[in-house]
């Protein structure tokens, strides 16, 4: 195992203890307030589930459209981890912003707040990784197809792409709670 791939499985699994760790104190801190997060309305419900249906389409037609022109010949550019990864990454966004605009992103008793200032912190923070590898030219396309050391940056754009979204719902949601 060469040595990214040891500093790749690294840096997932500290992602995944750092989630579950500040889940878990949210939890708590919940606990004590006596607010139950993730309970959504039937309206709420059905708006996540179109959100979903149209994120799957989304992907659905962006694999069909990178097989095919990967198979014409057309152009191999998308078929590796970045490449799909972008697809995914185009398909989650659709999924939030949808999620935001119909007011289902959050919970009944959740503050849109905290989604806001996570997105906005992980999206600059893998913006800043991202740019730095470009800095350190790292090669972004590898034998005609982008490289996996466009994730953080592909990620980091989306998360700044969603979050305007959030912050004008949150507005938007504030201005009719003072009216």
């Amino acid at each position: 195992m060469n040595e990214e791939m040891v500093g790749f499985a690294a840096g997932f699994i500290f992602i995944i203890v750092i989630s579950f760790v500040f889940k878990t104190l949210l939890r708590k801190k919940k606990m004590r307030n006596d607010i139950r997060s993730g309970n959504y309305d039937e309206r709420q419900i059905l708006a996540r589930g179109r959100a979903c249906m149209a994120a799957y389409y989304v992907l659905l037609i962006f694999l069909t459209v990178i097989f095919l022109l990967d198979e014409t010949g057309v152009t191999h550019l998308f078929m590796s981890s970045g490449g799909i990864w972008f697809g995914v990454c185009v398909s989650i966004a659709i999924f939030v912003i949808i999620c935001v605009l119909k007011d289902a992103y959050t919970g009944l008793n959740d503050n849109l707040f905290t989604y806001i200032v996570i997105t906005g912190l992980v999206g600059v923070f893998n913006i800043c990784i991202g740019v730095s590898k470009i800095i350190e030219n790292v090669p972004m396309i590898i034998d005609g197809k982008l490289s996996s050391e466009l994730l953080n940056l592909e990620s980091g754009v989306l998360l700044v792409i969603v979050c305007p979204f959030m912050i004008v719902k949150y507005i938007l949601n504030k201005k009719a709670e003072t009216e």
